[in-house]
């Protein structure tokens, strides 16, 4: 029987008379579970703060506890090609499967992994190894959902989008489960960029990890709720700053998350000003710093790298 997805549908669209025709739009689309629908509403908040300078629709497709497999049925569907043209495609796989799928590609193939061979490398140098083919293992499982993905998105969507990886928190910041499921998420992204998408990974379980380690007026508890499954509102405040900056960072350099006045309730100045420190430090840039400094017009010391102009205690 086929599967009906929960479908729902995050607008953040305002009317196109209420702003100008001149403030740009960015489309985002999310398939995955309850962290992705989480983050939305923090998400949405950014998008809504400044709607004189960025408006933006986000998308969100999947449901609590699914894997990221039957989401690309219902995508395949009626999503993409009724919804248009995306800028970004955030892609968040149920916690834990891809980590079965990085556990069997370190227990079958661990000499190639030891000389360095990459994901890709070692996929195309293994492509008929029955845990590639077979169907049922994890890592066969693996690729075809992403490969899937890819797939759809070349076919479907005309407008190029690029591709984030959500590499989700680890709730106990002091094992290695994070770091793993970043791993699993880079593989993930070497498939994309091998089909020539543009793929890359958001480290969100990093930036919990560092501000566990290293935030003043957050601690990681902050960042937690009370089911040892998903991060508190603080933590997808964070999260949702991530993914907005490497949006700021790819398509609009001159405007930085303190650009956002978005402080939704429970959260201080102080954690505010913090929690966006680490998005900022955590986020993709891929300009380098030269650009960057041209296209934020810094002259003088504040384009020093040490200077912190924006006021946001983060050096340039």
């Amino acid at each position: 029987m086929k599967q009906h997805i929960l479908l729902l549908p995050l607008l953040l669209a305002f009317s196109i008379s209420s702003v100008s025709a001149e403030v740009p739009r960015i489309r985002i689309l999310s398939a995955g579970n309850s962290h992705s629908f989480r983050m939305s509403e923090h998400l949405n908040g950014f998008l809504n703060s400044r709607p004189d300078v960025l408006t933006g629709i986000h998308f969100v497709a999947g449901g609590g506890g699914q894997t990221l497999t039957p989401t690309l049925d219902t995508l395949d569907e009626s999503w993409i090609p009724s919804r248009g043209e995306f800028q970004y495609i955030i892609l968040q796989q149920k916690t834990g499967a891809d980590t079965y799928a990085l556990h069997t590609l370190v227990d079958t193939f661990p000499e190639e992994l030891e000389r360095g061979d990459s994901f890709i490398e070692i996929y195309n140098s293994n492509i008929d190894h029955p845990y590639f083919t077979n169907g049922i293992s994890s890592l066969s499982k693996f690729v075809s959902t992403y490969n899937g993905y890819y797939e759809l998105i070349n076919a479907q969507s005309s407008g190029d989008p690029t591709v984030l990886q959500y590499a989700v928190f680890s709730y106990s910041f002091s094992d290695d489960r994070a770091e793993e499921l970043h791993q699993a998420c880079e593989y993930a992204a070497e498939l994309g960029n091998f089909k020539e998408i543009d793929t890359r990974v958001t480290p969100v379980g990093r930036a919990f990890q560092y501000v566990a380690e290293n935030g003043i007026h957050v601690t990681g508890d902050d960042l937690l709720a009370g089911d040892y499954t998903h991060a508190s509102s603080t933590g997808y405040f964070i999260a949702a700053a991530l993914f907005f900056q490497t949006v700021l960072d790819d398509r609009f350099p001159e405007l930085t998350l303190s650009d956002f006045p978005y402080l939704p309730a429970g959260i201080s100045d102080e954690q505010r000003d913090e929690l966006i420190a680490a998005a900022k430090l955590f986020s993709v840039r891929p300009q380098s710093y030269d650009t960057w400094v041209q296209a934020t017009s810094l002259s003088g010391e504040d384009s020093l790298p040490n200077a912190i102009p924006f006021a946001d205690g983060v050096e340039n």
